[in-house]
Order: structure tokens, then sequence, then C-alpha cells
């Protein structure tokens, strides 16, 4: 199941970077701090971009197209923490 969590992950990243901005930052993916929750294993990725508009729309296919890939699938955009 991790190993799962974090392929999904890293096929996410990999699609964000190809078809997103050319300014677009992808930090990880990598574990969450709290790694499980439950059945649940957390992975993050944190994107840095100037300006988001310009990724919106991508996030919300990907996020569509990867969600019956996993258990539960969360783009939180302006996070408060990262726990």
């Amino acid at each position: 199941r991790q190993e799962l969590a974090m392929q999904v992950a890293k096929a996410f990243a990999t699609d964000l970077s190809q078809r997103g901005p050319a300014d677009l930052q992808i930090l990880g993916p990598s574990p969450a701090p709290i790694e499980r929750i439950r059945s649940l294993f957390l992975v993050q990725l944190l994107l840095k971009i100037p300006e988001l508009q310009a990724l919106r729309s991508l996030l919300h296919k990907l996020s569509r197209q990867y969600a019956s890939e996993v258990q539960r699938l969360v783009v939180d955009i302006d996070p408060y923490s990262m726990l």
C-alpha cells in the first residue's frame, strides 16, 4: 500500500512537470511527517508557482484521473500546515 501511494505520487508529479507551466517547481514526493493514519499511507508533493491560475485546470484534471488509483487523493491549495 505504501509503495502504491508513492508510485501514484511520482506519476502525478511526472505528469505535472510534463504538462504544467515552465515555472512550476515540484518538491517531492516524500512521505508525510505522519506517514500513516489508520490504513492510509500519506505522501506529499509541494508545488511552487508564481501564478496559481495557470495550474488550476491541470490540477483538477489530474486529480480526477489519479483519484481512481488510490483510496483518497487531496489537493490542498495554500495549506495551513503540512502535517
